[in-house]
């Protein structure tokens, strides 16, 4: 189901029950001196969420006011939340959650949990499949590995629409978002059309959701390469944090350097890794992606023969 199309208009009596309830919502409120059109706000999701877009205008050395066309605020209920650039469509992390609840059938996910960042204007939906898994064999061990995506959207947060693979390690129970490889996209909120916008996150989470088997052949690949002192370096170049390293090392304070204890095999290093920064209540979750989605790529690079 398109839940898009039960978005309203902007016609003359949704404008004026807008300011309206604007009117309500400022009473014993100071007003503010920037100069937010709000008879010229959009109005797309002002009915549905509350949301309104108004211009913004600037005022010139001898006080005019005047129309740059740069920017606009978001509103939600009346009250001010951030400005963002005139150009950029605002698309409600509410709309694409009802989107993905309603279509996980369809993708064949399940929604298993959702996250928050950026003071909750930034999502994250944990989408699992449960048609896609795998066992990963490592040391006469076996790991069985769930597929699917993190999706992501803000409002106005700087975290674009979008999505990477993402899997599930069963046995410890921890995530790891990758990104990189055509493992992901991110969709920019430019223009006038949200329907584009739309149509085009589902055809690209269809597209990446059919690389998630390119995914685990590389952890296929992880299993059977060992940690070297090249890929410690790495993992320390691109700040993997000290407390959240493998077993097989250790961080030398004085010369600034990793230090390798041990050559474990990559799987056993990424999922102390992942486990230690998942499992975290001090990393939030879009530094929990940033971290893991710079060890997936110094670990693809070193299967790949990059740091040979």
């Amino acid at each position: 189901m398109n839940t898009l199309t039960s978005s309203i208009s902007n016609d003359a009596e949704g404008r004026a029950q807008y300011l309206s309830d604007l009117e309500v919502l400022r009473e014993g409120i100071e007003a503010s001196d920037m100069p937010f059109r709000h008879d010229k706000a959009d109005l797309t999701w002002y009915e549905k969420y509350g949301i309104s877009l108004p211009p913004l205008e600037v005022r010139s050395v001898d006080g005019k006011q005047f129309d740059d066309r740069r920017w606009k605020g978001i509103f939600i209920d009346g009250k001010y939340r951030r400005i963002v650039p005139r150009y950029q469509l605002i698309f409600p992390n509410q709309e694409l959650d009802s989107f993905l609840r309603d279509n996980a059938a369809k993708f064949a996910v399940e929604v298993k949990q959702t996250y928050k960042s950026h003071y909750g204007d930034a999502m994250y939906w944990e989408l699992l499949s449960d048609d896609i898994k795998e066992q990963v064999e490592y040391a006469d061990l076996g790991d069985v590995v769930r597929c699917g995506a993190v999706v992501r959207n803000s409002l106005g947060a700087s975290v674009a629409l979008g999505a990477d693979l993402y899997t599930f390690r069963v046995w410890c129970e921890n995530g790891a978002i990758s990104r990189g490889n055509d493992m992901s996209f991110a969709l920019k909120h430019v223009g006038k059309d949200y329907e584009k916008l739309f149509n085009t996150f589902k055809d690209s989470l269809e597209k990446i959701m059919l690389k998630t088997q390119d995914l685990i052949e590389y952890y296929h690949k992880f299993a059977k390469t060992r940690m070297n002192r090249r890929i410690a370096k790495e993992l320390k170049r691109v700040h993997v944090p000290v407390k959240h390293f493998p077993d097989c090392m250790q961080y030398d304070y004085r010369t600034h350097q990793p230090i390798l204890l041990r050559e474990d095999n990559l799987w056993k290093s990424f999922n102390e890794i992942t486990e230690s920064v998942w499992k975290s209540d001090k990393v939030g979750f879009a530094n929990k992606a940033t971290i893991e989605q710079s060890v997936h790529r110094v670990f693809m690079n070193a299967v790949d023969g990059r740091y040979d």
